[in-house]
């Protein structure tokens, strides 16, 4: 029986690197793979270095993290790209809360509405003003205006900025205030 000249299968020394990255590696691989990994972690040999950002891969991080997943296709080279997050959106600066905004006013009871205050955002179960002696329902006078309810899309630390919305433009009219008070002053 004779046998077909197939090529051997890329272990050891003739493993090359799209070998090695499609996931089988022999013994021989997998041990000097091991070795560099533990001389990282002692410092002994380079850490990984970042394609993306050129910045040093922390060699204690776990496998699972470092190694992005099959279906991302990030064959260039060790980077962290896949742990970023890929959905936020950057905030404007006028991205904020408005302040002050009701909705329409009211003139008439609508059904379905709040009993104690009239709004249709919420029912008497769920009110924040006081209970009233007769209700919105019954009186039809202060009808109160529909909650703004307003749902901006923000990470944690767009919501607890607290400089959030400042416009120092309008602290130029303080300052002009402040010399017309001056010039009158001197003016007397």
């Amino acid at each position: 029986m004779a046998s077909s000249p197939k090529a051997a299968p890329a272990t050891g020394a003739n493993a090359t690197p799209a070998a090695a990255a499609e996931g089988f590696k022999g013994r021989d691989d997998f041990r000097r793979e091991k070795q560099l990994q533990e001389a990282r972690m002692a410092g002994t040999a380079d850490a990984e270095v970042d394609v993306n950002t050129g910045k040093m891969i922390n060699p204690h991080n776990p496998q699972f993290i470092t190694k992005a997943p099959w279906y991302l296709e990030q064959n260039q080279g060790p980077s962290l790209a896949h742990q970023h997050a890929w959905n936020l959106k950057q905030h404007d600066s006028k991205d904020t809360y408005t302040r002050g905004t009701k909705g329409d006013l009211k003139t008439k009871f609508v059904k379905g509405a709040c009993e104690n205050c009239g709004s249709t955002t919420h029912t008497r179960k769920d009110c924040f003003e006081r209970p009233r002696k007769k209700g919105a329902k019954w009186t039809g006078r202060n009808l109160a205006s529909d909650d703004y309810v307003e749902n901006l899309d923000m990470d944690y630390d767009a919501k607890h900025d607290r400089w959030r919305g400042y416009d120092p433009s309008e602290y130029m009219e303080v300052i002009k205030n402040a010399d017309e008070v001056e010039e009158a002053r001197k003016k007397k």
